[in-house]
């Protein structure tokens, strides 16, 4: 059944695409093309403690292209570069990251084949250093930034939005092996301009014998103007890795002050816990503080300062100094 209804889900996007294009009228074929080039790279330094570990890293590298078929219509594939573990840190891994078709409708939007997912996307907007430190539930592995399935997105009107995905659940690094779903409903609200309000609630089924479904409930609210920004989230993630009565749970609070344009000083706070401290070793508090610094329009760097304070009374505090750059088309 499963695999019908992937297949159906292809062939509809496949007749939707060349129907689009058919009509297509105006721009040339290498017009409608815009090229997707991303790096992450940094250079860090451990200190005290954490002495022995510096150099420069090359943390990832997405590498693609959109193709905008009509002007509601489009194509988005990319490649994900990037490094496995730090025990392995010497080794590259290469992902389909994205292959989505994105559909505008009115007031719906569409996307379907491998696609983002929405747990955390409000969230990066805000953080918006993704090249410096993934956003709270990306970053402690509460979610996968890309899956294969479809989402919708409705605005109902200019302050209130909702969108629900329906996916494999186990990310863009591995194919489809278990028979469970994941169902994601997200509510969006702004009741001004400057001001987000939002509430995500997600069911990952598990797909093998013994497996729980995982749950997640997350809220975020944010405020942004051209002055600064400051946003709160908490995100609950019950039966983790579908493990039963295994929770992880935390909050992220963080900020920005633009002096100009291009300046900008900005902090993260984060505190990670589990339920009876079953994850004792991963527990804990995370600060980051540093400076963004904009070179042009493709170019920005961030020399920043990091503390990782773990709850395990055995193990030390650990700080370090990044300069994290990106390169982005």
């Amino acid at each position: 059944m499963r695999k019908r209804f992937i297949s159906a889900l292809y062939v509809a996007g496949a007749l939707l695409f060349y129907h689009s294009a058919w009509g297509q009228e105006g721009k040339s074929v290498w017009q409608r093309f815009d090229p997707i080039l991303t790096v992450f790279t940094n250079f860090h330094s451990g200190l005290a403690e954490a002495g022995d570990d510096r150099g420069f890293a090359l943390e990832r590298c997405y590498l693609g292209f959109r193709y905008a078929i009509t002007d509601d219509l489009s194509f988005r594939g990319a490649i994900d570069i990037g490094q496995f573990p730090k025990e392995e840190d010497n080794q590259r891994f290469a992902f389909l990251k994205y292959a989505e078709i994105q559909w505008k409708l009115g007031r719906m939007k569409l996307n379907a084949g491998m696609i983002s997912t929405t747990m955390f996307k409000v969230q990066e907007y805000f953080w918006d250093k993704r090249y410096l430190m993934k956003s709270f539930q990306d970053e402690y592995d509460f979610g996968s930034s890309a899956d294969l399935g479809i989402s919708v997105a409705y605005d109902f009107d200019d302050r209130l939005s909702a969108d629900f995905i329906l996916a494999n659940g186990e990310g863009y690094k591995k194919l489809q092996i278990n028979n469970g779903l994941l169902y994601g409903l997200g509510v969006t609200y702004r009741p001004i301009d400057q001001l987000t309000l939002r509430v995500y609630g997600e069911l990952n089924e598990g797909g093998e014998d013994g497996e729980r479904t995982s749950k997640v409930l997350a809220l975020f609210g944010g405020y942004k103007n051209e002055h600064f920004s400051l946003a709160a989230e908490y995100a609950r993630q019950f039966n983790y890795d579908h493990l039963q009565g295994r929770d992880v749970y935390g909050t992220s609070v963080y900020g920005s002050w633009y002096i100009d344009k291009r300046w900008e000083i900005f902090a993260r706070y984060d505190k990670l816990m589990s339920n009876h401290g079953w994850q004792a070793t991963e527990d804990g508090q995370r600060i980051v503080c540093g400076l963004q610094w904009k070179i042009g329009k493709y170019i920005r760097l961030a020399p920043n300062f990091r503390c990782t304070i773990p709850d395990a009374r055995s193990d030390a505090s650990l700080w370090y100094g990044y300069l994290n750059c990106i390169f982005s088309l």
